[in-house]
């Protein structure tokens, strides 16, 4: 609410790091635990399951298992509502299950190949495994409790319609084209997907169904 302070925390000990002061943001991603279909988004040869996990929060909630299908194709998920003018930020947290195999990119689309893209292994202490394109500007990797990792990618196109996600079976390639395996659970966990206006990543704004913004603090 207005005139309430946010406080920042450690992601992995949750020591308080004092106030948390940012600029005001809009989440342009209408349903940030994308396990919705909201109008104007599109999928190819993916699934999105809708589950219940404990987030990178520490509360239990709606997560979503994002997997391919079995069709030799490219296997994404993208929310063409999104018109970016200037640079702009996808993030979102992903988690391995025991079983995965696939490996989360971010990607905007729209605009065709060698745009923008960034891999991830979400294993370990996180790494960005590669990235590309003419408007690649910067990708990041943050890890966080339960197993959760925050990944951003940030591009400077000023045409591109809608960013996404995708369920990629390499560590290096932008938008694969491969048969995915038949079993969902090969898939990895997606929560908190944010798509904002700027140069880099801020603190999530949930949204169910809408857009929604921040004020400044």
């Amino acid at each position: 609410s207005n005139n309430v302070p946010r406080f920042d925390h450690d992601r992995l000990t949750g020591e308080s790091l004092g106030l948390l002061i940012e600029e005001s943001r809009t989440n342009l991603f209408q349903n940030s635990t994308l396990y919705r279909e909201p109008s104007g988004s599109f999928y190819q040869s993916a699934a999105i399951e809708q589950q219940s996990e404990v987030g990178p929060d520490g509360e239990t909630g709606d997560v979503s298992l994002y997997h391919p299908n079995s069709i030799q194709n490219t296997h994404y998920y993208d929310a063409s509502y999104i018109a970016q003018t200037g640079s702009h930020t996808i993030s979102a947290w992903f988690k391995n299950l025991e079983t995965t195999i696939y490996y989360p990119q971010l990607r905007i689309f729209d605009v065709g190949s060698g745009q923008a893209f960034a891999n991830f292994n979400i294993t370990g202490d996180g790494a960005v495994y590669s990235t590309g394109g003419d408007s690649f500007t910067s990708a990041s990797i943050e890890k966080y409790p339960n197993g959760w990792y925050r990944c951003t990618m940030s591009c400077s196109n000023v045409n591109a319609h809608g960013m996404g996600i995708v369920a990629s079976n390499s560590t290096s390639a932008e938008l694969p084209n491969y048969a995915g395996s038949v079993d969902s659970n090969k898939g990895f966990l997606v929560w908190g997907v944010q798509v904002e206006a700027g140069s880099f990543a801020t603190s999530l704004i949930t949204t169910t169904g809408t857009t929604l913004t921040r004020a400044s603090d």
